[in-house]
């Protein structure tokens, strides 16, 4: 409200981010981006999982990692992006 007497507007000036981008409230239409951005997450870390249940089981897919201490590291972050894609949709 100080803002507004010191301009002489009647609405306050909505404030900004770094950079100078106007910040929105967060209404229905950012709800629906953080629940659209966490789906994607979700659905990137189940493919992953996937994929690296199929290096798992038959050895290869496309390619061939016979290193399984790199295949554990690549299930686990996998596995990761899942959880932090849970996080975010039950966060959002």
């Amino acid at each position: 409200m100080k803002a507004a007497l010191v301009t002489g507007r009647r609405r306050p000036l909505r404030r900004t981010a770094a950079g100078g981008a106007t910040v929105k409230s967060a209404g229905r239409t950012g709800a629906l981006k953080r629940f659209v951005t966490a789906c994607l997450v979700l659905s990137l870390g189940i493919i992953l999982a996937y994929h690296f249940f199929l290096f798992w089981t038959t050895g290869q897919v496309l390619i061939e990692e016979p290193n399984k201490l790199i295949l554990s590291l690549e299930s686990m972050m996998s596995l990761g992006i899942i959880a932090f894609g849970l996080e975010q949709l039950v966060r959002g």
